[in-house]
C-alpha cells in the first residue's frame, strides 16, 4: 500500500487514498480550502512534539478519533495555524508510518534530511489527484464532504 520514495530534488510523499481516505480528504481540504502549503520542509529530529502541542492546544480529544494536523507537526510548517481534523485513529497512525517509510529515518542513507523539501500528493488508482478535481461541501458547521474522481465522498469533521 505504501511505497518507498527515496529523497531527491523531486521528492514526493504519496498519500494512497484507497488506504487512507480520511487522511487524503484532510490534506486536500487543508490545501484547497484553507490555503496550507502542498510543499513541506522536514523538521529537525525531536521538534515535532512542541509543534504538535501548539497545533492541538485547546482542541478536545474524541474517543477512537485522532486529531490530525496539517501541515504535520514533523514539518517546519507545522504548529501554529495548522488545520486540524478528527480522523480515524488507525488511518492517521497508519499513514504516519507510511510517510516515515517514504521519508526514511533521519541519518539513514537515502533519507530526506532535516530541511529537505517534499511535495504531498494524493494518489487514487495510480493517478494523482489535483486540487481542481476536488469537490468540498460543507455538511455542517465543522463537517466537510470531500470527493475526488474514482472515490466515494469522504466526510470529515474539522476541529478548528
Amino acid at each position: 500500500v505504501c511505497s518507498t520514495n527515496k529523497a531527491g530534488s523531486s521528492h514526493k510523499v504519496i498519500v494512497p487514498a484507497q488506504a487512507y481516505p480520511e487522511q487524503a480528504a484532510h490534506i486536500l481540504v487543508a490545501i484547497k480550502e484553507r490555503h496550507k502549503p502542498g510543499r513541506l520542509t522536514r523538521g529537525n529530529p525531536g521538534s515535532g512534539p512542541a509543534r504538535r502541542s501548539i497545533s492541538l492546544s485547546g482542541i478536545p480529544t474524541i474517543p477512537y478519533l485522532d486529531r490530525d494536523e496539517y501541515p504535520f507537526a514533523s514539518t517546519q510548517e507545522g504548529g501554529l495555524h495548522a488545520s486540524v481534523a478528527y480522523i480515524n485513529a488507525s488511518q492517521n497512525r497508519g499513514f504516519g508510518a507510511c510517510m516515515k517509510n517514504q521519508l526514511g529515518n533521519y541519518g539513514d542513507a537515502g533519507a530526506l534530511p532535516a530541511g529537505g523539501r517534499f511535495r504531498m500528493v494524493v494518489e487514487q488508482n495510480g493517478r494523482f489527484i489535483q486540487t481542481n478535481q476536488v469537490t468540498i461541501l460543507h455538511t455542517a458547521t465543522v463537517g466537510r464532504s470531500v470527493a475526488w474522481p474514482g472515490h466515494t465522498p469522504v466526510i470529515i469533521s474539522m476541529a478548528n
